[in-house]
């Protein structure tokens, strides 16, 4: 049983490992979009097979079956399909980062528009005491 484990755990990691390379995608990219630990996509390349929940989301997310995966050829099993998942996580990964990139334009565009308005009330304030001073003046003449 522990032989048959060592080569599941193998075969998992050689399948991965290929599919990311392959596919082009880093441990980064994995852990950044799937929300795991990027030492837990090292763990795995490193022949540790993840929990059922995010091994399922590794398939998805390279367009195959968990079993595939873990026990049959992976690349293979990705390339007999027209649309590979992987260019989806992708496509969704970039759209996260213009995502991020626009929040941050929303950000910066906030934090200028208050500088404004902070701008606007010193302007008013000290035309306001612009304007008192010259009564005064007018008064006293």
């Amino acid at each position: 049983m522990t032989q048959q484990r060592n080569i599941t755990n193998e075969v998992f990691a050689k399948n991965l490992a290929e599919l990311m390379q392959k596919l082009g995608a880093t441990q980064e990219m994995i852990s950044k979009d799937l929300g795991i630990a990027q030492s837990a996509v090292s763990n795995y390349l490193k022949g540790r097979v993840p929990r059922v929940d995010i091994l399922l989301e590794l398939s998805g997310y390279f367009g195959t079956t968990p079993s595939d995966l873990v026990g049959g050829n992976a690349v293979e099993s990705v390339q007999s399909r027209s649309l590979f998942g992987f260019e989806n996580a992708t496509l969704i990964a970039d759209l996260k980062n213009d995502l991020a990139a626009a929040q941050a334009s929303i950000n910066d565009a906030e934090a200028a528009l208050k500088k404004c308005k902070q701008y606007v009330s010193m302007a008013k304030l000290t035309a306001a005491r612009v304007e008192s001073i010259r009564k005064a003046n007018i008064r006293r003449r």
